[in-house]
């Protein structure tokens, strides 16, 4: 269970990360093969650190990302 202000940290990262999905997707007309893509090819200059205790996902078939507990 993760606590109020975990909550609003994972609520913060995630529209970034979704946005360069999707210009990566405008761009290329594919979803990326992953979010290590974004940054290799300049999409996201970093990743945050996901809070303590989860992970992000991601799924290249239909661009989702989200975030789990480990």
């Amino acid at each position: 269970m993760i606590n109020a202000q975990n909550r609003a940290k994972v609520l913060s990262q995630l529209p970034p990360i979704q946005q360069a999905v999707q210009m990566f997707h405008n761009q290329e007309n594919r979803f990326p093969n992953s979010l290590n893509e974004l940054l290799q090819e300049g999409f996201l200059s970093y990743l945050p650190q996901p809070p303590n205790g989860l992970h992000y996902t991601y799924n290249p078939q239909n661009g989702s990302v989200g975030l789990v507990g480990k």
